[in-house]
C-alpha cells in the first residue's frame, strides 16, 4: 500500500513539472506588434471602401468597361474622402498642441 504522503508527493511533483513546462513553451506575451489605429479613420473612409472594395469584386468578376469606370469613380471617390480626413485630422492635431504641450504626449 501506498501511504499518503508519498501520493501527495508524487502529485505534487507531477504539478511542478507541468507548470515548469508552460512556463518554458507558453510565451507571456503576444509577439505580434501592435498595429496603431488611425486616428483619422472614420465611417465616410469605411463606407467608401466597402463601396470600392464591392466595385472591385463586380469588375473582377464581370470585366466590361462600364464596371471599370465604376470602380475607377469609387476609387477616386474613396480616395478624396481618405485625404479630406487625414487632411481634418491633422489640422485638429496641430492646432490641439500649444507651448505647455509635452513632447511625450506628441
Amino acid at each position: 500500500m501506498v501511504s499518503t504522503a508519498d501520493i501527495t508527493e508524487a502529485v505534487q511533483n507531477v504539478v511542478v513539472c507541468l507548470i515548469n513546462a508552460a512556463n518554458n513553451t507558453i510565451p507571456k506575451c503576444s509577439p505580434r506588434i501592435r498595429k496603431f489605429r488611425r486616428p483619422w479613420w472614420n465611417e465616410a473612409c469605411r463606407d467608401s471602401h466597402r463601396e470600392e472594395k464591392r466595385l472591385w469584386n463586380i469588375f473582377r468578376r464581370y470585366p466590361t468597361s462600364e464596371n471599370h469606370v465604376a470602380f475607377k469613380r469609387a476609387k477616386a471617390v474613396a480616395r478624396r474622402i481618405r485625404r479630406r480626413s487625414q487632411r481634418e485630422s491633422w489640422i485638429n492635431f496641430v492646432s490641439s498642441i500649444t507651448s505647455s504641450t509635452s513632447s511625450k504626449q506628441l
